[in-house]
């Protein structure tokens, strides 16, 4: 039985850059059954709901989502793309932040980081005080352990061989020693180098030297910087896709929304193509992934892109160079990325 992918296009530029996805899914794989649903203010507008009972339907017989952002502004409602992270316990937040071209972010680079799904985080508790406020979070050691599990599994898929746990600024020396732990039982025998370092000093050395690292994994504390480092250090946000994974089931998408970095990102197809990609090999079909992802760093290699990233071309005729580049390599021995020698 072929495996079964739901799409969802979501708002503004989501159908576009969602079509270009699909298209190198299609030039890629016969086997991957592609179904679309709806979601977000579109769908709202339509059938009265943001996330409508078909859409529901479709993810109970998916073996994952590809899907673009959501614009829920002016509505006075949720996001319905966290409904369905919880509702599917996607626990996993998976980035790759890999350089793309040798003239775009910095040489050789090519981290995995894997943090705690934000909708998966329990809940932070404020209280006023007389002096202020109090606040208070739970670290699990079981969600942890739970969750290095499966980023050393995610690692080990990927041919990974060296782990980085991330701590805090020593302001939380408990939480930090209970993290500790959990990624050392987790990571323990597997054969992975590991390391274990403070936000400050990994801060430090991946901008000295992003190659130095493998696969980066924290808690909830340092994800954001190490986000929005990582993100910087390959040229710029919203150029990677992100990859929230559960047990079993996996939703992939572009890592940032419409005009969160420049009002021309939105439109630019490379981080919902990679997304794709992602998708792919989470479905079994590594081959396909990587002829897409070599397809994307061969058209930046050559500056053949978007206006957001200094090139010419319009965001379909990038689409279409992928497709050619991937049509024109069909069958030709895999070499290495251009990008990263």
């Amino acid at each position: 039985m072929p495996k079964k992918l739901l799409v969802l296009p979501g708002d503004n530029e989501g159908p576009s850059v969602m079509d270009a996805a699909e298209s190198v899914i299609r030039a890629v794989s016969d086997g991957i059954e592609i179904v679309r649903g709806e979601i977000g203010a579109s769908a709202l507008k339509r059938t009265g709901r943001a996330l409508p009972a078909e859409t529901v339907s479709y993810l109970a017989e998916a073996d994952a989502v590809l899907s673009a952002h959501c614009d829920m502004s002016g509505t006075g409602l949720r996001n319905p793309l966290e409904d369905v992270r919880r509702q599917m316990n996607l626990f996993e937040e998976v980035r790759p932040f890999r350089q793309l071209s040798r003239h775009l972010g910095a040489n050789k680079a090519d981290v995995l980081l894997i943090t705690e799904s934000p909708d998966s985080l329990p809940p932070v508790r404020e209280y006023s005080t007389l002096y202020g406020i109090t606040r208070e979070s739970d670290i699990s050691s079981d969600a942890s352990e739970e969750l290095f599990a499966a980023a050393r599994a995610t690692a080990e898929g990927l041919g990974r061989h060296a782990a980085c746990l991330v701590t805090g600024s020593g302001a939380e020396p408990e939480s930090d020693r209970l993290l500790a732990q959990s990624f050392s039982n987790a990571f323990g025998g597997s054969g992975m180098k590991t390391d274990i370092m403070s936000e400050e000093k990994v801060s430090c050395r991946l901008v000295l030297d992003p190659s130095e690292f493998d696969t980066v994994v924290s808690g909830p504390g340092p994800a954001g910087f190490l986000r929005g480092t990582l993100s910087g250090i390959i040229g710029g946000s919203g150029l990677t896709p992100v990859g929230f994974i559960g047990k079993e089931f996996g939703m992939f998408m572009p890592s940032r929304g419409f005009g969160e970095v420049s009002p021309q990102r939105a439109s630019n197809p490379t981080a919902a193509i990679l997304a794709a990609a992602m998708a792919l090999r989470h479905l079994g079909e590594s081959d396909g992934a990587r002829a897409i992802e070599d397809s994307v760093s061969y058209m930046y290699e050559r500056r053949r892109t978007t206006a957001d990233i200094g090139g010419r071309i319009s965001p379909s005729a990038f689409t279409k160079g992928v497709l050619k580049h991937m049509e024109a390599a069909e069958g030709e021995p895999a070499g290495p990325n251009p990008a990263v020698r």
